[in-house]
Protein backbone atom coordinates (compact mmCIF):
# COMPACT_ATOMS: atom_id res chain seq x y z
CA UNK A 1 0.00 0.00 0.00
CA UNK A 2 0.86 3.19 -0.63
CA UNK A 3 -0.46 6.93 0.25
CA UNK A 4 0.41 9.85 -1.41
CA UNK A 5 0.22 12.38 1.35
CA UNK A 6 1.23 15.37 -1.10
CA UNK A 7 3.91 15.97 -3.67
CA UNK A 8 6.73 15.84 -0.60
CA UNK A 9 5.36 13.37 1.40
CA UNK A 10 4.49 9.56 0.63
CA UNK A 11 4.05 6.62 3.06
CA UNK A 12 3.28 3.41 3.19
CA UNK A 13 3.11 -0.68 4.39
CA UNK A 14 3.84 -3.85 3.15
CA UNK A 15 2.39 -7.25 4.38
CA UNK A 16 3.36 -10.15 3.53
CA UNK A 17 3.76 -14.21 4.72
CA UNK A 18 6.31 -16.42 3.04
CA UNK A 19 4.92 -20.27 4.34
CA UNK A 20 7.48 -22.45 6.02
CA UNK A 21 8.19 -26.60 5.81
CA UNK A 22 5.90 -28.33 8.40
CA UNK A 23 8.81 -30.45 9.72
CA UNK A 24 5.73 -33.17 10.69
CA UNK A 25 4.43 -33.51 6.83
CA UNK A 26 6.14 -35.58 4.12
CA UNK A 27 6.10 -33.06 1.84
CA UNK A 28 7.75 -29.78 1.37
CA UNK A 29 5.74 -27.07 1.98
CA UNK A 30 8.12 -24.12 2.13
CA UNK A 31 8.18 -20.78 -0.11
CA UNK A 32 10.83 -18.93 -1.14
CA UNK A 33 10.42 -15.26 -2.35
CA UNK A 34 12.91 -14.58 -4.70
CA UNK A 35 16.27 -13.13 -3.57
CA UNK A 36 15.84 -9.83 -5.37
CA UNK A 37 13.07 -9.03 -2.86
CA UNK A 38 13.84 -7.59 0.04
CA UNK A 39 11.92 -6.04 2.90
CA UNK A 40 14.51 -4.89 5.04
CA UNK A 41 18.18 -3.63 4.12
CA UNK A 42 19.09 -6.25 6.91
CA UNK A 43 17.09 -8.62 7.96
CA UNK A 44 16.37 -11.73 5.19
CA UNK A 45 19.27 -9.82 3.02
CA UNK A 46 22.36 -11.71 3.98
CA UNK A 47 23.13 -15.45 4.54
CA UNK A 48 24.68 -14.75 7.96
CA UNK A 49 25.58 -18.19 8.37
CA UNK A 50 28.35 -18.16 5.16
CA UNK A 51 30.09 -15.71 6.59
CA UNK A 52 31.85 -17.80 8.90
CA UNK A 53 31.37 -20.64 6.40
CA UNK A 54 32.99 -21.24 3.78
CA UNK A 55 31.89 -22.20 0.04
CA UNK A 56 28.77 -20.46 0.53
CA UNK A 57 27.87 -17.26 -0.51
CA UNK A 58 26.50 -14.05 1.81
CA UNK A 59 24.02 -13.25 -0.86
CA UNK A 60 22.66 -16.53 -0.96
CA UNK A 61 19.32 -15.55 1.26
CA UNK A 62 15.35 -15.13 0.29
CA UNK A 63 12.44 -14.59 2.74
CA UNK A 64 10.98 -17.82 3.95
CA UNK A 65 8.85 -19.01 6.37
CA UNK A 66 8.12 -15.66 7.68
CA UNK A 67 5.24 -12.94 8.49
CA UNK A 68 6.49 -9.41 7.76
CA UNK A 69 5.42 -5.99 8.15
CA UNK A 70 6.98 -3.32 6.49
CA UNK A 71 5.73 0.47 7.45
CA UNK A 72 7.71 3.25 5.95
CA UNK A 73 7.68 7.07 4.50
CA UNK A 74 9.68 9.15 2.40
CA UNK A 75 10.18 12.67 2.13
CA UNK A 76 11.08 13.94 -1.88
CA UNK A 77 12.25 17.14 -2.80
CA UNK A 78 13.59 17.86 -6.44
CA UNK A 79 16.72 16.24 -5.87
CA UNK A 80 16.49 14.52 -2.76
CA UNK A 81 14.73 11.40 -1.35
CA UNK A 82 14.67 10.91 2.10
CA UNK A 83 13.62 7.25 3.45
CA UNK A 84 12.79 5.65 6.84
CA UNK A 85 11.30 2.56 7.67
CA UNK A 86 9.99 -0.04 10.61
CA UNK A 87 10.19 -3.55 9.83
CA UNK A 88 9.32 -6.55 12.15
CA UNK A 89 8.39 -10.35 11.36
CA UNK A 90 7.84 -13.36 13.05
CA UNK A 91 8.79 -17.39 12.05
CA UNK A 92 5.60 -19.31 10.81
CA UNK A 93 7.04 -22.38 11.93
CA UNK A 94 9.21 -22.85 15.00
CA UNK A 95 10.27 -26.07 16.57
CA UNK A 96 8.66 -27.19 19.57
CA UNK A 97 10.29 -29.55 22.54
CA UNK A 98 10.03 -33.29 21.70
CA UNK A 99 8.84 -32.48 18.26
CA UNK A 100 10.16 -32.99 14.46
CA UNK A 101 11.51 -29.68 13.23
CA UNK A 102 12.84 -28.10 10.14
CA UNK A 103 15.83 -25.62 9.44
CA UNK A 104 14.79 -23.16 6.97
CA UNK A 105 18.56 -21.48 6.91
CA UNK A 106 20.57 -25.49 6.25
CA UNK A 107 17.44 -27.12 4.98
CA UNK A 108 16.86 -30.30 7.10
CA UNK A 109 14.88 -32.20 9.94
CA UNK A 110 15.77 -32.47 13.28
CA UNK A 111 13.94 -33.28 16.63
CA UNK A 112 13.62 -30.57 18.92
CA UNK A 113 15.24 -30.59 22.85
CA UNK A 114 13.34 -27.06 23.21
CA UNK A 115 10.96 -24.53 22.42
CA UNK A 116 12.26 -21.67 19.66
CA UNK A 117 10.66 -18.37 19.47
CA UNK A 118 9.06 -17.09 16.70
CA UNK A 119 10.06 -13.25 16.82
CA UNK A 120 13.00 -12.18 13.79
CA UNK A 121 12.89 -8.85 15.65
CA UNK A 122 12.77 -5.77 14.52
CA UNK A 123 14.85 -3.49 12.22
CA UNK A 124 14.72 0.72 11.81
CA UNK A 125 15.80 1.33 8.16
CA UNK A 126 17.40 5.25 7.39
CA UNK A 127 18.58 6.60 3.87
CA UNK A 128 18.35 8.85 0.69
CA UNK A 129 18.97 9.09 -3.04
CA UNK A 130 20.74 12.63 -4.06
CA UNK A 131 19.62 12.20 -8.35
CA UNK A 132 22.37 13.68 -9.61
CA UNK A 133 20.99 14.29 -13.20
CA UNK A 134 18.32 12.11 -14.78
CA UNK A 135 20.80 9.31 -15.27
CA UNK A 136 22.57 9.26 -11.86
CA UNK A 137 21.75 9.04 -8.52
CA UNK A 138 23.43 8.27 -5.18
CA UNK A 139 22.47 7.00 -2.13
CA UNK A 140 23.34 5.70 1.37
CA UNK A 141 21.64 4.20 3.89
CA UNK A 142 21.79 3.25 7.71
CA UNK A 143 19.88 0.09 9.58
CA UNK A 144 19.44 -0.67 12.95
CA UNK A 145 18.27 -4.57 13.19
CA UNK A 146 16.56 -5.71 17.19
CA UNK A 147 17.79 -9.29 16.78
CA UNK A 148 14.68 -11.41 17.92
CA UNK A 149 14.90 -14.45 20.10
CA UNK A 150 14.31 -16.86 17.08
CA UNK A 151 18.17 -16.87 16.56
CA UNK A 152 18.81 -17.59 19.97
CA UNK A 153 17.51 -21.12 19.37
CA UNK A 154 20.15 -24.00 19.71
CA UNK A 155 18.48 -26.66 19.90
CA UNK A 156 19.69 -27.06 23.76
CA UNK A 157 18.58 -25.52 26.66
CA UNK A 158 20.60 -22.67 26.96
CA UNK A 159 19.86 -20.01 24.12
CA UNK A 160 22.67 -18.52 22.60
CA UNK A 161 23.51 -14.83 23.67
CA UNK A 162 22.58 -12.45 20.89
CA UNK A 163 23.84 -8.71 20.04
CA UNK A 164 21.75 -6.52 17.62
CA UNK A 165 23.11 -5.56 14.63
CA UNK A 166 23.41 -2.09 12.87
CA UNK A 167 25.12 -1.73 9.14
CA UNK A 168 25.09 1.10 6.44
CA UNK A 169 26.23 1.05 3.02
CA UNK A 170 26.56 3.56 -0.28
CA UNK A 171 25.24 3.14 -4.18
CA UNK A 172 25.69 4.35 -7.09
CA UNK A 173 23.12 3.87 -9.71
CA UNK A 174 23.37 4.39 -13.52
CA UNK A 175 20.36 4.13 -15.81
CA UNK A 176 19.88 3.84 -19.48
Amino acid sequence: MKYELNPKWEVGALLGSASGNDASSSKFGASNLNPNFQIADLMFRYNYAAINEGGRSIFDSSVNNANFFRLWGNYKTDKWTWKTAFIMATAIETAKAGKEAYNHERNYKYTAAAKQDSSYGYEFDFGFDYRWNPNVTIGAYYAYWMVGDYYAFSNDTEKLSLKNVHGGGLRATLEF
